[in-house]
């Protein structure tokens, strides 16, 4: 038998399995008094749950249900329907049949929350419920038992589930069905609940929606009802108690004591002893240390820890991403909850969690800490950050320190005190940081009109020298990479062969977009003297089952040079000839059983050997890959690429070359919409020292020349985006659109700005994505990746124009619609 210790989960959720006909019926009270009212017991409880409405599989198993214990399943079916809920199991920890789960039944009708129970019952799963007093009651037994308790309230519980859409819904809910009365203070439950809504708000954040895919410190939380948002009071118990227990635990989660003054008549009451507070605080560290003692170690590998031997660079690195991504148990959620209701004198204890060497319990204290909204608060966070920023020696515990950084930026981007601009201003530039946390940085001062930084009054137009690439042959890689090595991002190179006194080399680079570019280098005398472009992408047989990397190994490709030939092809014994062969002989009734048998197993280790290699044969020319008709110092291909025009050495005419121009295809703009559209693109670039080459989004007669950035910034039209998105991966793109309906708008429109009749304010919408990740753009366009929010930049001015904010935008904007349009012919073929 599973055995749970007793734990108080969740917003405020109680479960008990209710012994019935045992001890005196409590005596009748008239008054339910809760908060400042007073009602009588048996009044209705307003806001009723909507049985009728349909359940689908993601409300059922991401609304709540984290298994198929009755509590759990009963959560969600509050998540959905809404109203007052009183949940009794008297096996609260038994998994129940759900009959299908919810969604759509076997006739291929949908289920309402009402089917779905009626559905659960009829097939074998005890329940009863009754609506009749505007919440539900629901009893996970047999419907005599739910009568009993309508007519005589349990002596004892296991599981209860209370929940509610406030904290007074609920517990005059609770009260009645247990014939008492409450007496609250209204500023317990208002703590409560702005603590929640806190909470709820850090978690439903208008950061950028990629964050929560890239981020580990994003789901702490271990379940889907630990994750869904925390909207309204659950109040969850699983343990065997009389009424006193269950009052003793109800106070307990308002971080207040629950005394009983007479008979069926208890209180709430705020703690006046600080003994009994400090005792307090020490019973919900217990379940977190607990929780800390039992996390993965972030300084150790499993290899290590069972070997003895000292843990790699590597190792440490991913034992240190687990422990970040486990999540925290259920019971020290509660008890982090618990503490941040306590108010102020939980702030030193939670202070105590920050501690980079358990990031789990930080994470939580974090998010506890920023929801508390407690100057003390505030500054331990601010200290926090001062602490992960400060120089360190070693390399342990750097990918933690990195994750915890990063969320600091993201809570603390309301801030606008000085302190909190330069934390943010500081992680901007933060050349150790994630492209993801010095974005966000950016984000957060932007969204209070802090643009200053990222503005300089010396403004370059022409790009350095392009650095060339830093090689490695696969005899030279291994375990003797130094710190400047992976400092370099060297590469490696996928092959070589020798051709006269030069050596060949394949690598692939998305230094011009695409990751899976193919690349040639030449090298003589030891140097690499000549590195070319090809315009092709390295397109792999199939992917490994096995492998988790998209690095492309070693030796998956085989080179020829021949003068000016070169051919690529893949290894021997990769084809899919060889493959068709074996498979023909396993199929063979003519060999002998054993025979194929082992035919099927060379199959196996063939299949796995070919995985990620070159999929077909190529033959490039090398004077075609040297080809630059203009003579700008960009080959043909690299223009095609680029868009820009290769008979012409200044493709966009304002006096410098191509291969020096930071922005080849568009020159010098001069317009308030300029002036804008320039403010955005140096809040989000300016400063910034990436070379990864920045596409700007928008129509043909608004191009103007960006600048601020240190990469090539190409403006493009929707069209020619979509047709170059498969090259264009590993980009970052800045999307400025419009409004779905501008026309419909008061304001006048300048391409992708809008000005109010006297130009004094204006409006700008745009989105950006800096993941550049191989498979975002198209993930995004495709519709199957999360897609970047549109922003909505606000500007006014008295002289020059300032920034005032940038928000989210929640409406359709022009580009969302083209995306959507693209989808909905991409799903016809």
């Amino acid at each position: 038998m599973r055995y749970y210790r007793p734990i108080i989960v969740g917003i405020c959720v109680i479960s008990f399995a209710p012994i019935l006909g045992c001890g005196p019926t409590p005596p009748s009270v008239n008054p339910t008094q809760i908060g400042t009212g007073v009602s009588p017991a048996s009044a209705k409880i307003s806001a009723t749950a909507d049985l009728s409405k349909t359940l689908s599989y993601t409300d059922f198993y991401g609304g709540g249900a984290d298994s198929q214990e009755p509590l759990s399943i009963a959560a969600a079916f509050a998540h959905k329907a809404g109203g007052t809920w009183v949940v009794f199991a008297p096996k609260p920890l038994d998994d129940l049949n759900p009959s299908g789960g919810a969604g759509r039944s076997y006739d291929g009708t949908e289920r309402t929350i009402q089917s779905t129970m009626e559905a659960m019952r009829s097939a074998g799963t005890p329940m009863a419920w009754d609506t009749s007093k505007g919440y539900v009651l629901l009893d996970f037994a047999a419907p005599e038992d739910l009568k009993r308790i309508q007519t005589q309230p349990p002596v004892e519980t296991i599981g209860l589930l209370l929940t509610g859409p406030t904290d007074d819904a609920m517990l005059r809910a609770f009260a009645d069905v247990e014939r008492i009365q409450i007496k609250t203070d209204a500023a317990l439950l208002k703590k409560r609940a702005d603590f929640r809504a806190a909470r709820n708000k850090t978690e439903d954040s208008d950061e950028d929606s990629q964050d929560a895919m890239t981020d580990p410190t994003s789901s702490y939380r271990s379940s889907p009802s630990q994750q869904r948002t925390i909207d309204r009071p659950e109040f969850k118990v699983i343990d065997k108690l009389d009424l006193s227990g269950v009052m003793q635990r109800l106070g307990e989660y308002y971080g207040a004591e629950m005394v009983s003054t007479a008979t069926g008549q208890w209180e709430l009451k705020a703690y006046s002893d600080p003994a009994k507070i400090n005792a307090e605080i020490a019973r919900l560290k217990q379940p977190i240390d607990e929780a800390a003692a039992n996390a993965p170690q972030p300084n150790s590998s499993f290899e290590a820890r069972q070997t003895g031997q000292a843990a790699s660079s590597d190792e440490i690195a991913q034992a240190e991403q687990m422990a970040i991504a486990t999540p925290i148990g259920a019971e020290a959620i509660a008890a982090f909850d618990t503490l941040g209701t306590l108010g102020s004198p939980a702030v030193p204890a939670l202070t105590d969690y920050l501690d980079v060497a358990k990031p789990q319990c930080a994470i939580a204290a974090i998010d506890t800490l920023n929801a508390m909204d407690l100057p003390a608060a505030k500054q331990a966070l601010l200290t926090f950050q001062q602490q992960l920023s400060a120089p360190q020696k070693g390399s342990r515990s750097a990918t933690a320190r990195t994750a915890l950084k990063t969320k600091l930026i993201k809570i603390l981007t309301g801030g606008s005190s000085p302190e909190v601009k330069k934390m943010l201003t500081d992680a901007a530039f933060d050349p150790d940081a994630p492209d993801q946390s010095r974005s966000s940085a950016r984000m957060a001062l932007l969204k209070i009109g802090e643009v200053a930084p990222f503005q300089s009054s010396v403004q370059q137009r022409t790009l350095g020298v392009e650095p060339a690439f830093l090689l490695k042959t696969p005899q030279e890689t291994g375990k003797s990479d130094t710190a400047a090595d992976v400092a370099a991002k060297s590469i490696t190179c996928i092959t070589t062969a020798p051709a006269g006194l030069d050596t060949w080399a394949v690598f692939l680079s998305d230094r011009y977009g695409d990751p899976n570019d193919i690349w040639l280098a030449r090298r003589r005398g030891g140097q690499w003297a000549e590195f070319l472009f090809t315009g092709k992408a390295f397109t792999a047989s199939r992917s490994s089952y096995y492998s988790s990397s998209s690095v492309t190994p070693t030796r998956s490709c085989v080179l020829s040079v021949n003068e000016d030939q070169v051919t690529l092809g893949p290894p021997k014994g990769s084809s899919a000839d060889d493959l068709a062969k074996i498979t023909k002989d396993m199929s063979d009734p003519k060999i002998p059983m054993e025979q194929r048998t082992k035919l099927a197993q060379k199959y196996s280790m063939l299949q796995e050997k070919a995985a990620n290699t070159l999929g077909s044969a190529m033959t490039l020319s090398l004077t075609e890959l040297r080809k630059d008709t203009d003579h700008d110092g960009l080959s043909d291909l690299i223009e095609k690429r680029f868009g820009t025009d290769p008979s012409k050495t200044d493709s966009d005419g304002d006096g410098l070359p191509d291969n020096q121009d930071m922005n080849p295809l568009a020159g010098p703009a001069i317009s308030d919409r300029a002036t804008l559209l320039q403010t955005i693109f140096s809040g989000i670039y300016g400063g910034d020292k990436s070379t990864t080459p920045i596409i700007v989004v928008l129509d043909r007669p608004y191009w103007q020349e960006f600048l601020g950035a240190s990469a090539r910034v190409l403006c493009m039209t929707q069209d020619d985006y979509a047709q170059q998105m498969s090259h264009l991966a590993g980009t970052r793109l800045l999307e400025f659109t419009g409004p779905r309906e501008a026309e419909a708008t008061i304001l006048q429109q300048d391409g992708p700005c809008l000005f109010n009749d006297a130009h004094t304010k204006a409006e700008a919408h745009f989105f950006f994505n800096n993941t550049a990740s191989a498979q975002s753009a198209m993930t995004i366009m495709m519709g199957s990746g999360m897609p970047t929010p549109d922003y909505i930049a606000r500007f006014e001015r008295a002289g020059p124009w300032t920034l005032k904010s940038i928000r989210r935008w929640k409406f359709d904007t022009a580009m969302q619609v083209y995306l959507k349009s693209m989808r909905s012919v991409t799903s016809s073929y």
